[in-house]
């Protein structure tokens, strides 16, 4: 696994897992909004056409972002991590993600690592499954939830 997608897996898991620890439930507000994109951030993360219309479609949504929280009982977290790049080349990674990803691999600036993770109740295969976090190499996470609905091509 290459350096920047290792450290991106192990920032998540630690970050995510804040959102199932019952100590930490007061601080859900604060840490989502700290995933709101910075100015800068659409066009490190989209190529300039899809830059100005996710800008633009996710304006409402940092109004009030929903929190991305587990059901009750869901205490594990399942991460996975790719690399944009991936989702043109359909590899293994990028099956782990919804199809929605590799629909808008050409509106993806490649070398950004996304993020899709899983709420599960310990034992169990599925549960609640969010996607759309973006780790930038300076170590700060932004959120575009579903990406594909966002850029209409």
């Amino acid at each position: 696994m290459p350096a920047l997608i290792e450290t991106a897996y192990v920032e998540a898991v630690k970050l995510l897992n804040r959102f199932v620890d019952p100590a930490a439930a007061s601080q859900v507000a604060e840490l989502v909004q700290g995933w709101k994109p910075q100015p800068d951030d659409w066009e490190r993360v989209f190529m300039p056409e899809a830059a100005e219309k996710a800008r633009i479609a996710y304006k409402p949504l940092w109004v009030s972002p929903p929190p991305p929280l587990p059901r009750p009982g869901q205490t594990v977290v399942r991460v996975r991590v790719a690399d944009a790049a991936d989702f043109a080349a359909g590899n293994a990674r990028a099956k782990e993600f919804p199809g929605g990803f590799t629909n808008i691999s050409s509106s993806l600036v490649p070398g950004t690592i996304w993020v899709t993770w899983e709420y599960l109740a310990p034992g169990e295969s599925s549960g609640m499954s969010f996607n759309g976090l973006v780790y930038l190499a300076e170590g700060r996470f932004v959120w575009f939830p579903k990406p594909w609905k966002f850029i209409d091509f």
